[in-house]
């Protein structure tokens, strides 16, 4: 993994990494109030039951229902669900009680239909780029591979044997 040197004031900073840590997220089970670290998928409406504000339980709610599709952007959201607060703030909102952003929430929801559709069906990876919103095939495979640490296809023959 690369290292960015902070090259602006000499400080005892450690350098930062070039790529987010997207293998393990903190979650909070409703048997337990003490978070935890899974896999980087989704969290489920299962997983959140417990402590989340009410406003982040009916915009995942409403982003599980979008079925994996490229759902539309949080002020839209904050209309339809007549939540009475700014998509800024219900974007900060989310990432607090969820510690995982609003389209990093999408981005890995899309991944995991992705990755049932490679298991499940016969579909090229170009059909199940397209379905899941992503224009160029490349970007999809690349962020597929950011995420999984798999090729699709090599995914795909794994899930196959």
């Amino acid at each position: 993994m690369r290292q960015i040197e902070c090259k602006t004031k000499k400080t005892n900073a450690k350098p930062t990494s070039a790529r987010p840590k997207s293998d393990v997220i903190p979650v909070v089970r409703p048997d337990s109030s003490e978070p935890h670290l899974e896999p980087a998928t989704p969290l489920t409406s299962v997983e959140i039951l417990g402590s989340l504000d009410w406003r982040v339980r009916r915009i995942l709610l409403f982003l599980d229902s979008e079925d994996g599709k490229i759902g539309p952007a949080m002020a839209e959201i904050c209309r339809k669900l007549e939540l009475g607060i700014s998509a800024d703030y219900a974007t900060k909102l989310f990432k607090k009680d969820t510690r995982i952003g609003f389209r990093e929430y999408g981005a890995r929801k899309r991944l995991m239909k992705a990755a049932s559709q490679l298991a499940e069906t016969n579909l090229s990876i170009k059909v199940i780029a397209a379905d899941l919103g992503y224009n160029i095939p490349q970007a999809f495979s690349r962020r597929f591979k950011f995420q999984y640490q798999l090729k699709p296809t090599e995914y795909r023959r794994q899930q196959h044997l």
